[in-house]
């Protein structure tokens, strides 16, 4: 069982369901400060290196990973109602804020080159 980026793995940990978390290394420095708390809590976590090169793309890919102990309960059936913040859910914040700026870095940059293009256009056309 396992769960692939930040929505599912906040999921998984408001239900107790993480057995091992796995992040990218060197993608999120303020996450990786926290693994020791996350051990704390009894949970492994895994930094992935590129030294991995298969894995550490994979886990890039979606943010983070988790491989759970238990299925994810739907809402209603988990009775999770309001619960306290927690490291991991953190976490999983912090990923889904980075991948929603790296998106709009990528927009910016396509709008940028589109600018560049139809000024090298207006340029050819005025020669």
């Amino acid at each position: 069982l396992c769960a692939w980026g930040a929505d599912e793995i906040y999921e998984a940990q408001q239900q107790g369901a993480i057995a091992v978390l796995f992040l990218p290394a060197g993608r999120f420095p303020e996450v990786e400060a926290q693994a020791s708390q996350l051990r704390g809590q009894n949970l492994v976590c895994h930094l992935i290196s590129e030294r991995n090169p298969a894995l550490h793309a994979e886990v890039c890919q979606f943010g983070m990973a988790a491989i759970l102990c238990k299925p994810l309960l739907g809402p209603e059936e988990s009775g999770l109602l309001d619960a306290t913040v927690t490291v991991a859910e953190q976490a999983a914040q912090l990923v889904a804020q980075q991948r929603q700026q790296e998106l709009q870095q990528q927009q910016h940059q396509q709008l940028l080159l589109l600018q560049q293009q139809h000024q090298q256009q207006l340029l050819l056309q005025n020669q």
